[in-house]
């Protein structure tokens, strides 16, 4: 098995009765690298929430072989190798943690190193505790870790006073994803980070994601929408009701179809076996069109005898998912 994979899924299945959440999921996380779970139904989120021990495993295999390098590097020793199968409790985890027995190693080390941050879709939801004084809980006395919680919270413009359940649901929000990310992880794990901050505000927690990464982080993300992804992002993973149906590195990442709607005329120009027709009636017909030369599509539609026209194109996830319901009109 080679080193640099630090989680491994094998036809890993996740059942809550009634519904099958997750079906013969397989991935190989590579060390320091970004990726990209896309998925509209939730399935991302389920398989971060198996990656962080949150979901038990019925079936297959869930371990993280890389970990013993990255501890060997962090100059900490683990006296445990890989996790069992479908066991991902931060328990089998600890390298060094503040509660845990061997706390003498953070003396010794001088750093405080928790392998695995996972940052849920949510808020932190803790009554009568400021900002400041959660953080300083999250870090456990490392000065380094308040340090970095200090220049995190200063980035964003956040008030280490206010109670946090007074602030904004952005800025409470993005408090959750600093107590993750300013213990520096060896695996980040994060589900839709963009919700419920505005599109600047996240642009500015990117840059920070990005920076993470470059200083040797492994970062998974959860999407709903490929456009919501916009990192230098080495693999991307679509999952729908389940079951992963493609992975693709970003440079093989296929390019959607155009979607034709012409008003009269013939579609006898056009070649079939690039058409997937949608709906089609008397005077009016809408198709999937596989063509990327623009200039080869327009000069076929111009002698259809169209009276009109319109060139759009498939979402990636429309065209992964095989999704075409908004065109069917």
């Amino acid at each position: 098995m080679p080193d640099n994979i630090i989680c491994q899924m094998n036809h890993v299945a996740v059942s809550e009765q009634p519904n099958i959440e997750l079906e013969d999921i397989s991935l190989n996380i590579i060390e320091n690298h970004l990726t990209a779970l896309i998925s509209e139904d939730g399935s991302a989120g389920r398989i971060l929430e198996v990656m962080a021990g949150l979901k038990e495993v019925q079936l297959g295999k869930l371990d993280y072989p890389g970990l013993k390098s990255i501890w060997m590097k962090k100059g900490i020793h683990s006296e445990e190798g890989s996790t069992q199968s479908g066991q991902v409790a931060y328990s089998r985890l600890k390298a060094v943690t503040r509660t845990g027995s061997r706390i003498e190693e953070e003396e010794n080390t001088g750093t405080f190193f928790k392998p695995i941050q996972y940052v849920p879709d949510d808020i932190v939801c803790y009554s009568g505790l400021t900002v400041g004084t959660f953080l300083q809980g999250m870090a456990g006395g490392s000065q380094e870790l308040t340090r970095e919680a200090v220049r995190l919270l200063s980035l964003f413009n956040i008030d280490a006073d206010e109670q946090l359940l007074e602030m904004t649901f952005e800025q409470n929000r993005l408090v959750s994803v600093i107590q993750a990310m300013m213990a520096k992880p060896a695996l980040l794990l994060l589900n839709r980070p963009y919700n419920m901050l505005k599109e600047r505000t996240y642009k500015l927690l990117l840059k920070e994601i990005v920076d993470s990464y470059a200083k040797g982080a492994t970062v998974v993300l959860a999407a709903e929408h490929y456009d919501d992804v916009v990192l230098p992002v080495h693999e991307y993973v679509f999952i729908k009701e389940g079951k992963i149906i493609g992975k693709f590195a970003r440079n093989q990442l296929p390019v959607p179809a155009k979607v034709v709607t012409l008003w009269g005329g013939s579609i006898s120009p056009m070649l079939s076996e690039k058409m997937t027709m949608l709906t089609r009636r008397k005077g009016y017909c809408r198709f999937l069109y596989n063509e990327q030369n623009m200039k080869e599509l327009a000069l076929r539609i111009s002698i259809t005898g169209c009276r009109n026209f319109n060139i759009e194109e498939l979402t990636m996830e429309e065209m992964l998912f095989e999704n075409y319901e908004r065109w069917i009109s």
